[in-house]
């Protein structure tokens, strides 16, 4: 990482946020990557496909009911025929297993019967979007901040030339 005076573009200090370990047997994929969503999602549709599930657009769950030897979902289909004309149907549907990877507030979480401890917080106010800048290196992250205000990111991408932007107290 490379951290800058808020004021201007002179490194005022560099250190590693996360040094490189080698693997063990016990962590064989111990170093951390960060992937943008758009190849990170890539990665799991290539995944499931080998494991023959398959992501479905325009597809949402709206219902979910666990039994002890399968689960059986209610799905909502829209198919759009055209600009201005699309179809809207429903069905039921039976699985083996259901895998909610939705995020805390999707339909599978909500209607299973697991217990979720915890809580969700919202602190602060977070501006976050992906950048196109010349000229800075995409080897490091790079960091503005100082005491009075709130620190501004720019983490490289697998993308040349393309950062990801984060302004908010939670970077």
């Amino acid at each position: 990482m490379r951290k800058y005076e808020l004021k201007n573009f002179i490194p005022t200090h560099e250190f590693e946020l996360a040094p490189l370990a080698d693997p063990t047997p016990a962590y064989t994929y111990f170093n951390t990557v960060l992937q943008g969503q758009n190849n990170l999602e890539g990665v799991i549709r290539a995944v499931l496909a080998e494991c023959s599930c398959q992501i479905e657009g325009g597809t949402k769950l709206v219902g979910l009911e666990q039994f002890e030897d399968r689960v059986e979902v209610k799905l909502l289909r829209r198919r759009r025929l055209s600009d201005e004309d699309e179809t809207v149907t429903t069905e039921t549907a039976r699985y083996d297993w259901v895998i909610g990877a939705g995020g805390a507030h999707c339909t599978v979480r909500k209607q299973s019967t697991f217990i979720f401890d915890g809580e969700t917080r919202v602190i602060g106010r977070l501006v976050v979007g992906d950048i196109h800048v010349n000229g800075l290196k995409q080897k490091y992250w790079h960091l503005w901040e100082d005491a009075s205000d709130v620190p501004i990111t720019l983490r490289p991408t697998e993308v040349p030339g393309l950062f990801h932007l984060g302004i908010g107290e939670s970077f």
